[in-house]
């Protein structure tokens, strides 16, 4: 498994250079948007479909990819997740 940080402007580059090391262009990406925040949304691709993933994901987010078969266990959640204040808040 890699994690990259801030790939968005390098997604071509990695994705080609993953292949090109011998990964399969199958093996499974996950995007992570926001990492941590409320508004965090995930997209989970391959190493094939990468660079389209990153232009789907919003262009003024942090971006953070993981890539390997860790991936695969990703539970994807695109709607914003409640804020931890918020949550607190309640008790």
């Amino acid at each position: 498994t890699t994690v990259v940080y801030m790939g968005r402007e390098a997604a071509a580059e990695i994705s080609r250079a993953f292949v090109d090391a011998g990964l399969a262009p199958g093996t499974p990406v996950l995007l992570i948007a926001n990492a941590s925040r409320v508004d965090e949304i995930q997209c989970v691709a391959d190493l094939a479909t990468l660079v389209d993933a990153v232009r789907s994901m919003p262009s003024d987010a942090p971006l953070m990819l993981v890539i390997g078969d860790v991936a695969r266990l990703a539970r994807v959640t695109s709607a914003p997740r409640a804020s931890m204040n918020s949550a607190f808040a309640r008790h």
